[in-house]
């Protein structure tokens, strides 16, 4: 793995850093991890921006900053990553980082609950789930509502994992 992040590979600089940050097969080295995720980002890694983006609001290996976590999360959902798109949704419902926007809350959770592939669903639900204490009652419910009528419409499998997932 080290050779090829060395070699300039991004998915493979994005994974070192992750190995670094949750001490697997290494000793945990957050300063590393950082490193690692940075150039993997600079080369576009959509991945790597949203682990920034992670480390930036967690204030893991790098000065707490929500304006800058909001700003790689927005750069990788831009780039597709899901889990960006989600927690753009959590900021700007919660108003983390960001001037509160409810109406761009939602857009953002709209897209995090399009799915690419079937497989993704789960997570999907799991991530709106996972997201109830950041979100207003009204807000919540209303995401819920929607994801309820948009996402599952054609799927009885789907809709008994969501029952036991969501409020």
């Amino acid at each position: 793995m080290k050779r090829a992040a060395e070699k300039g590979l991004a998915e493979a600089q994005n994974h070192l850093g992750w190995m670094y940050q949750k001490g697997v097969g290494t000793d945990p080295n957050l300063r590393k991890a950082i490193q690692w995720f940075r150039r993997s980002a600079e080369k576009g890694s959509a991945a790597a921006m949203y682990n920034l983006g992670v480390s930036y609001e967690k204030g893991t290996g790098v000065r707490m900053d929500s304006a800058k976590a909001a700003e790689l999360f927005r750069n990788s959902a831009q780039n597709g990553n899901a889990n960006a798109q989600f927690m753009l949704g959590v900021i700007y419902s919660a108003g983390i980082g960001v001037k509160q926007d409810l109406a761009e809350g939602h857009r953002w959770f709209a897209l995090a609950s399009c799915p690419t592939r079937w497989g993704e669903l789960p997570e999907t639900a799991q991530r709106w789930k996972s997201a109830e204490n950041a979100l207003t009652n009204l807000s919540l419910e209303n995401t819920n509502d929607w994801f309820q009528s948009h996402a599952t419409r054609n799927s009885r499998l789907v809709k008994e994992k969501l029952n036991d997932w969501m409020p």
